[in-house]
């Protein structure tokens, strides 16, 4: 589903020393509540341990269809209903989201409106209708997006063709769904998805934002209490790390005639518990800091280093110049990476770190005043930290202990040959 609240690079940062308060009703379900002082809304995240990996073989894009009918159905006492109408009903916001291990259903509303929303949301987590009206309406959806992913908007197009280089889904799927596959999901299979897994005992749910703690505590017990658990998530798909690959040229069909032809480099990154993650996080901060200057109306994303949405993959981009081969552009977007890279550790580095970084991973700490413009990003990085198990003080002492050595380890290890490289040609 297309992603109206998205996370950008140098959003206002978030509290390190998160004031949140968390309990476990007794069917799994954790539930945390961050207090903003001044804040008018509320934001309320529910993050379920299940993403794409997950997916059955030859039905990739399962977990993604039942994300497009988990705010559409029709559920409880509310009808269905289409995503035009979905925007219309959250005008500060909404976002339905996808990720290899995970999916997050988040929406941004007036206080007042917390305790409706609670019971709906509820009730999509309890009696979710998903019917064959939902499929026909959801496939095409789908199937749109895809096609934008993985050509028709080249940006995005050139870094999911590299990350299917680097990082092969498994199970002989695809990031969004294979099309084919996508077709084939049947009512059944749809229906037992949901039935099985988005339950209590597998998900997250955060409101951050006017929530009174105890108040707030005592309607979430009162509407998601009686909610049966479900069954365990299913083992992910295993990933292997494809090996070194020469530049692969790929052409697509642009949705607009003012997108050119790029080419992508793309990494598999460490996870945050990894010895290596520290330097790894001033590398990829050095890469942001070159790449922001490159983007342009038809490149506005020219590095993808999302660590909480895509923790696992770092790409950088270019767009290629009029009739450049493509070993050419290569060799220029190689030429800023390798400048990036090689440069001496100073203390500006870990300043920038803490800068770009400190929204997502917690290496800040800001005043209510400033968080209550986004409680959207407190709820949804708060949630994902959680989930992912980030220690954003153990970051900061690691980073703090990181050496020229150590630098130049991780750069050789993490973004040395084992790449991808991708040259996408656009159509004229």
């Amino acid at each position: 589903m297309r992603i109206l609240l998205c996370l950008v690079l140098f959003a206002t940062p978030l509290s390190a020393q998160q004031k949140h308060a968390s309990f476990q009703l007794k069917n799994g379900l954790t539930v945390v509540l961050r207090p903003i002082t001044g804040c008018t809304d509320v934001a309320m995240v529910t993050l379920f341990d299940l993403g794409e990996y997950h997916d059955p073989k030859g039905k990739s894009g399962l977990a993604h269809l039942v994300e497009h009918c988990y705010v559409t159905s029709a559920a409880g006492k509310t009808p269905l209903r289409t995503y035009t109408q979905l925007i219309k009903r959250y005008p500060k916001g909404h976002n339905a989201q996808t990720g290899s291990h995970f999916t997050v259903i988040a929406f941004v509303f007036e206080a007042k409106k917390l305790e409706d929303e609670l019971t709906e949301a509820a009730a999509r987590m309890s009696q979710l209708r998903i019917t064959r009206e939902d499929l026909l309406r959801e496939k095409p959806r789908m199937k749109s997006e895809v096609a934008n992913m993985f050509g028709r908007l080249p940006h995005l197009a050139v870094t999911n063709l590299a990350r299917e280089q680097i990082l092969p889904s498994p199970r002989g799927g695809r990031k969004g769904g294979q099309t084919d596959h996508i077709e084939k999901i049947s009512l059944k299979e749809a229906q037992q998805h949901w039935k099985s897994y988005y339950r209590p005992n597998n998900a997250i749910l955060i409101l951050a934002g006017a929530v009174d703690q105890k108040g707030t505590r005592a309607l979430v017990e009162k509407h998601f209490g009686r909610i049966e658990k479900g069954q365990a998530v299913p083992k992910p798909g295993e990933v292997e790390t494809a090996k070194s690959a020469k530049l692969r040229e790929i052409e697509v069909q642009s949705i607009s005639p003012s997108f050119g032809s790029r080419v992508a480099l793309a990494w598999k990154a460490p996870r945050p518990g990894d010895k290596d993650y520290a330097a790894y996080l001033i590398l990829a901060n050095r890469l942001a800091y070159t790449a922001f200057p490159l983007r342009t109306s038809s490149n506005p994303i020219p590095i993808a280093v999302r660590t909480l949405d895509d923790p696992d993959l770092i790409s950088m981009q270019v767009e290629a110049k009029k009739d450049e081969k493509p070993e050419d552009a290569l060799a220029r977007l190689d030429k800023l990476v390798v400048k990036a890279l090689e440069k001496k550790l100073s203390a500006s580095d870990l300043r920038n770190v803490e800068t770009f970084f400190g929204s997502f991973l917690g290496l800040r700490d800001q005043p209510d005043l400033f968080l209550s413009r986004v409680p959207y990003f407190v709820a949804f990085s708060l949630g994902r930290r959680i989930q992912m198990g980030v220690d954003g003080e153990k970051i900061k002492k690691s980073l703090k202990a990181v050496t020229d050595k150590d630098l130049k380890r991780v750069a050789e290890k993490w973004f040395g040959k084992q790449r991808a490289a991708i040259f996408v040609r656009v159509k004229k």
